[in-house]
């Protein structure tokens, strides 16, 4: 088996060609007829259920908005919590939820933010690899 860019299935064309071995469309081309226009496909191929790759569904991206929306708010809340909170002062912070201890304070209202910028960095760096392959001529 040929070695993949990293991000690729190895099986997939674009990492077939990448290797040095034929592409699908390459290898296509021998069946079609002479008179047949062979389709132009300089996009990544169609996912599984026929939309072009990387379009989301809608119902996804439905939920993607307000999904964001209380993301950035959660961020937001714990960055506020953050900065107003009198630390020096418990009775500023036991009634709050997660009270009456400060680590209890924090775990709620930072807890979110953390885990939504955690699993953020975890996205981009797959968004990242996924559109930005190694080289393989390095």
């Amino acid at each position: 088996m040929t070695p993949a860019v990293r991000g690729q299935h190895p099986g997939h064309a674009r990492c077939r060609a990448a290797a040095g071995g034929a592409s699908v469309s390459i290898m296509n081309t021998g069946a079609k007829s002479a008179g047949e226009a062979v389709p132009r496909n300089n996009d990544a191929p169609p996912s599984q259920d026929g939309r072009p790759r990387g379009r989301r569904p809608a119902w996804q991206r439905a939920i993607l908005v307000p999904g964001v929306l209380v993301a950035v708010f959660l961020v937001v809340r714990a960055l506020v919590e953050l900065a107003t909170i009198h630390y020096n002062t418990p009775a500023s912070y036991a009634r709050d939820w997660g009270g009456p201890s400060l680590a209890g304070v924090l775990a709620v209202h930072t807890g979110p933010a953390v885990l939504i910028l955690a699993a953020a960095a975890v996205w981009l760096r797959r968004h990242w690899r996924r559109t930005h392959p190694l080289s393989s001529a390095a």
